[in-house]
């Protein structure tokens, strides 16, 4: 059969299949073709062709030929480092509907640190249709793009239709003047998993100061227009009065806003709009506002304004509001003033909201109340399983018409209930039995509770409140933030100078615990000059890395860990100061060639240099090539090991390493930060730690006089060894800890 002619396809039929068949093929051929990866990077020494990262774009500005389908990686440094990019107004080249055009952080540890964006005015500038442009590393949660120094990222005064256009895992420090993001039209944005503060703004074009604009999205259904989620927002307000931002001010179609956590906060804000979460002005349709953290908003957290028309197939639910003071709404509904005197709500829910007052005065929920003077009228609308704790009334003025279902809706409701109020765990307790399963099943809108667990199907009663019983929920606290002392895994090399001191070259992880923390900070500054935003975000206090490189020799760094929630903020600050190492002495420097090399321990050779290296992986201490190397100590005290090595890669940076004995697997492995050819690091062990965090840095030798052994074992394939030092410690160093099998 291999030799035989392939059957003819006479038919009409069959030619136009088999026709069809080369069309298809030469269009995914096409298609694939035009599938490329491509790279920037603010260290290189000039712009390239941006096909490499040897041969990088240097800036954003360089960018060019990219299309539809094509990823651009954009370098941060090594990780636990930062790079930094100028730029205002960037124009991105956009995909099409055959394929976005991705602009992300590079993906491995040379290029994964973190991409620092500085500039004024708009980040953006036009309509970055089918554009993705993401800080996620892997599937981490940290945000490695941030944004300092702007006033908006698409907005202020000018809008823009788009489409397919998503804006992740960024931290961004902004001074908004009018609006952060501003879209007329369009569909397919998503904006998500971003840190989002915005410090200051000065009430531009009239003080409608909004974060973010939807207007006449053409979604036409639910989640099609616009998903904001998993954000973490900071929103300026006055100290006194109702001024303030709006979050979202929509009256488009197809938005969801869900799963944030959106703080509005004390500052410098001097404008005049009066601080909406959500404002659903008239012609807003297909509108989710579900499991939101929403804090303190000088107006409302939700308000259906229906100014300019009607607003239609709008669900409010499981959103926890914590209600700043008296006289302030978590949802409110009703004509704005100035605007038409009745409006419509058709086919609305406002459910399972958990609504905490701040006491007896609050108003937590009020349709078309007093404080508009007019009423409006809705169609099918339900109020259904919404809980009213601390104190909050509610009321409602609806004229004639429609169809209401307002039902299981209980205020003064006990602590008791919640498993700690207090601190913000609304879990419900086996106690409370006015909210469990005394609410009205909705399950024909929506299934799940504000952690995600699923609620009953019919005909079934439900848990009133935003979490069910029964279910790892949780909650906002109520009780101050506090956060821990900063933590590091390196060694004071002088503890008798304040501070901490560490050689240059060492890389240094991070660490700090919260307790009641909605959000946290990462922050330093270096010789006292400007703050420097390193990594934020929202949940637990992450661990960090820093590379203090040679290049850092001099400087004095403060670190802070800042964390807030909605009572209030704590921090933390550290002191270090980076030195040079000592000088080796030339008897205890050796080349790699100069030792005893067994297999699969090889020789290899870069222009002059001549390391050792193994070509294969050998994790644990079997089978693997050992590098041994005879010295002599003349003066017994504590030393360190600083090698020369090139480590390229997160699979290429590790050997094993001990003087005068076998290394131990795990504890006595030396994970190394990866370099950019042959570069100094210090030993490191990583006892109790991780490969990228090492709990001893550097390891501390405690030498006697006499004759010793140095011992490198191979671990992981092509990392190179080309020479070492062993360098006198300090006098006073952090006692060496011995670690044991």
């Amino acid at each position: 059969m291999l030799k035989s002619e392939p059957a003819k396809i006479n038919s009409w039929t069959g030619s136009l299949v088999w026709r069809g068949v080369h069309v298809l093929f030469g269009v995914l051929l096409a298609v694939s073709a035009h599938t490329a990866t491509y790279y920037v990077d603010s260290s290189v020494s000039s712009s390239g062709n941006g096909q490499s990262w040897t041969t990088a774009w240097k800036s954003l500005s360089n960018i060019t030929g990219v299309s539809a389908g094509d990823t651009v990686f954009i370098s941060g440094g090594p990780s636990g480092t930062s790079q930094t990019y100028s730029v205002s107004n960037w124009s991105p080249p956009s995909g099409s509907a055959s394929g976005s055009i991705t602009y992300q952080i590079g993906q491995d540890s040379a290029h994964n640190g973190n991409a620092i964006f500085t500039g004024s005015g708009n980040f953006f500038s036009g309509a970055p249709n089918y554009v993705t442009f993401s800080g996620q590393v892997g599937n981490d949660t940290a945000q490695h793009f941030t944004l300092t120094g702007y006033s908006g990222i698409l907005g202020g005064n000018t809008y823009f239709t788009v489409n397919n256009f998503r804006f992740a895992y960024v931290s961004a420090t902004l001074t908004v003047t009018y609006n952060c993001f501003w879209f007329y039209g369009g569909s397919g944005i998503e904006i998500d998993h971003n840190y989002l503060n915005a410090v200051s703004g000065s009430g531009g074009n009239g003080g409608n100061d909004v974060f973010c604009q939807f207007s006449v999205m053409a979604g036409g259904t639910w989640d099609a227009g616009a998903k904001v989620h998993n954000n973490t927002v900071l929103i300026p307000r006055w100290s006194a009065g109702q001024n303030g931002y709006d979050f979202i001010q929509c009256n488009g179609s197809g938005i969801s806003m869900y799963s944030n956590v959106l703080l509005s906060v004390v500052g410098t804000y001097n404008g005049g709009q009066h601080g909406d979460g959500v404002q659903a002005l008239g012609g807003t349709s297909y509108l989710k506002v579900f499991n939101n953290v929403i804090s303190n908003m000088p107006s409302s957290a939700v308000f259906f304004d229906c100014y300019g028309g009607n607003v239609t197939y709008s669900y409010v639910y499981n959103n926890t509001i914590l209600l700043p003071g008296n006289n302030d709404f978590g949802i409110f509904g009703g004509p704005d003033s100035g605007g038409p005197t009745t409006g419509t709500l058709n086919n609305c829910v406002v459910a399972n909201n958990l609504f905490v007052g701040s006491g007896a005065g609050s108003v937590t929920m009020e349709w078309a109340g007093p404080g508009q003077g007019v009423a409006f009228t809705p169609g099918l609308f339900y109020v259904c399983n919404n809980v009213f704790y601390n104190g909050g009334t509610w009321s409602y003025s609806f004229n004639s018409g429609g169809q209401q279902v307002i039902a299981d809706n209980p205020t003064g409701v006990s602590s008791s209930d919640f498993v700690n109020a207090s601190a913000g765990n609304f879990n419900l307790t086996s106690g409370a039995t006015d909210l469990i399963g005394k609410g009205t099943n909705l399950s024909s809108f929506f299934t799940i509770d504000a952690a995600g667990n699923s609620r009953p199907g019919l005909p079934a009663a439900w848990d009133i409140g935003a979490y069910k019983y029964g279910t790892n929920s949780g909650g906002s606290s109520n009780s101050l933030p506090t956060v821990s002392a900063i933590s590091v895994n390196a060694s004071d090399i002088n503890q008798s100078q304040a501070g901490l001191q560490i050689y240059g070259g060492t890389v240094v992880s991070f660490s700090a615990t919260a307790a009641n923390a909605l959000t946290y900070q990462w922050s330093y500054t270096v010789n006292g000059g400007s703050a420097v935003v390193f990594q934020s975000g929202s949940g637990a206090v992450p661990a960090v890395n820093f590379n203090f490189g040679t290049n850092t020799i001099g400087n004095t760094y403060v670190w802070t860990i800042s964390v807030s929630n909605t009572q209030g903020s704590a921090q933390s600050q550290l002191t270090l100061n980076v030195v040079s190492p000592p000088v080796p002495s030339s008897s205890l420097t050796f080349a790699a060639q100069s030792g005893s090399i067994s297999s699969p321990f090889v020789l290899g050779t870069n222009g002059t240099t001549i390391y050792v290296y193994q070509p294969i992986q050998t994790v644990g201490i079997n089978g693997n090539g050992i590098a041994t190397y005879n010295f002599t100590i003349t003066n017994a005290g504590n030393y360190e090991v600083q090698a020369l090595v090139n480590a390229p890669n997160d699979a290429a940076n590790s050997m094993y390493v001990n003087v005068d004995g076998v290394p131990q697997d795990p504890g006595m492995t030396w994970d190394v930060l990866t370099t950019s050819g042959f570069e100094e690091r210090l030993v490191s062990w990583r006892g109790n730690g991780t490969d990228t965090a090492n709990q001893f840095v550097p390891w501390i030798f405690p030498l006697t006089n006499g004759v010793h052994q140095i011992l490198f074992y191979g671990r992981e394939a092509n990392i190179e060894l080309a020479g070492f030092s062993i360098l006198p410690a300090p006098p006073t160093p952090a006692p060496p800890v011995i670690i044991t099998q």
